[in-house]
């Protein structure tokens, strides 16, 4: 018991905090911009709307529809469109993003 070292804190000695990496609040965005619908990319706000989810084998991945399209298709988007959607979704969180979503939807990026 004699051996026993404690060690401070950094806070306690005056050292600066170790650096967070990854995703922390700090560097999460607090809101998907910018709202826009997917389908004619008119901008709309957060509940001008429709959201739809898409499942595949590697996860869900979503697309959003103002009213006005939504209202085109009273029975369902056809997937096609659903997959074009989606991947102009992923075009606004830049392209290495949408070319990674295409790559796993198998179309050439």
């Amino acid at each position: 018991m004699d051996h026993i070292v404690h060690h401070a804190s950094p806070g306690a000695i005056g050292q600066p905090f170790p650096a967070v990496s990854g995703n922390t609040y700090a560097s999460r965005p607090t809101r998907h911009d910018p709202q826009a619908c997917d389908c004619c990319n008119q901008p709309a706000g957060y509940f001008d709307l429709s959201r739809t989810t898409s499942r595949f084998e590697f996860g869900e991945l979503p697309s959003y529809v103002c009213y006005a399209c939504a209202s085109n298709y009273p029975d369902g988007e056809p997937r096609e469109l659903r997959i074009r959607w989606i991947v102009t979704r992923a075009g606004r969180f830049g392209q290495q993003w949408q070319d990674a979503v295409r790559a796993q939807l198998g179309w050439p990026a």
